[in-house]
């Protein structure tokens, strides 16, 4: 390590304290501008919705105001899922963004996208005629 590291690391902190999307974070984990123990909070978008690759990111002090049990950190090394502030469930880096990309795109094909309409019309079709 060299004599600049410390500022080199007070100048990540910054990037990582301004990051407003995972992808962000994600560049600098690949130009290795992250120390191993650096990582961010994330929690779903909407937490209706079943999509676990939709996340936003958070300060802990708001999960701490708004009493979340259920978050996600993400650090150089992979996604954890906390429940209840436990660790529950962990996945690799590589593995999660290869996960994602390949639900991105099945959840692109014209299938997919119609499903939940197409569901619905058939669900309304037999009370319908039933």
């Amino acid at each position: 390590m060299n004599e600049n590291a410390p500022i080199e690391d007070a100048m990540v902190d910054q990037n990582v304290v301004k990051l407003k999307d995972i992808d962000g974070f994600i560049k600098l984990v690949k130009e290795n501008r992250l120390s191993l123990q650096e990582f961010i909070y994330l929690k779903k978008r909407n937490s209706a919705e079943s999509d676990a690759y939709n996340l936003k990111v958070v300060n802990y002090s708001s999960l701490v105001r708004k009493k979340q049990n259920n978050y996600y950190t993400l650090s150089c090394r992979g996604l954890t899922y906390f429940e209840k502030q436990v660790p529950v469930e962990f996945i690799y880096l590589g593995d999660w963004l290869r996960e994602r990309d390949q639900y991105n795109v099945i959840k692109g094909l014209s299938f997919f996208r119609k499903f939940r309409k197409w569901k619905t019309l058939k669900k309304w079709g037999k009370l319908l005629f039933n």
